[in-house]
């Protein structure tokens, strides 16, 4: 039996809930699939879906919120994988809004998150294709001291403003990594 997905709107709803379970949100969710994807190796979900649960497995018991949570998750992977390999030009982000403007520190936050699953492989393209990731590199905390050279007022201007800059960044990634996907060998299959 295939296991139910939940709609995007309801899993950012489950998973950030009132902010009392320490889980990540779906723009968070959204930015570490498209650096997984993108990345230098294929990283087995058993690696990283835990720090989406507040570090602990989900449960794998059909129909629990944990099960359907990982479903829609790795629905959202395998369309992010799709598009980035067959269609990189249709693909979009999944970005926070409010009162009609982009929030892109979450989906940031959650990029190199993702990039952490694999520290060494992804310093290549981040001393490469740092001048072309510092709209990306500039949204967050976690990747503005890579652009240390830049004061804060410089990294303001350079901050990515929109989907399609933070869609561009991620092509380019996959680009950098797309011979050396097969090089970069992860721990293998997870172990139950």
């Amino acid at each position: 039996m295939i296991e139910t997905p939940f709609s995007y709107d309801e899993l950012d709803e489950i998973l950030r809930g009132n902010g009392d379970n320490d889980f990540i949100g779906l723009s968070s969710i959204d930015g570490m699939i498209a650096a997984l994807v993108a990345g230098p190796a294929v990283v087995p979900p058993c690696e990283w879906l835990p720090t989406i649960f507040n570090g602990h497995s989900p449960s794998t018991i059909k129909g629990t919120p944990e099960s359907r949570a990982v479903a829609t998750i790795m629905a959202r992977y395998a369309e992010v994988e799709q598009e980035l390999l067959h269609q990189p030009e249709s693909y979009q982000p999944i970005l926070m809004h409010h009162l009609g403007q982009f929030i892109l520190r979450p989906w940031a936050i959650g990029f190199m998150m993702g990039a952490s699953t694999l520290q060494n492989a992804w310093l290549p393209v981040l001393t490469k294709k740092r001048v072309e990731m510092a709209p990306l590199l500039a949204c967050c905390e976690v990747g503005s001291p890579m652009l240390s050279e830049q004061s804060r007022k410089q990294m303001d201007k350079v901050t990515a403003k929109s989907p399609a800059e933070i869609a561009g960044i991620v092509i380019l990634v996959m680009n950098f990594h797309k011979a050396d996907r097969s090089k970069h060998k992860t721990s293998g299959p997870c172990r139950p």
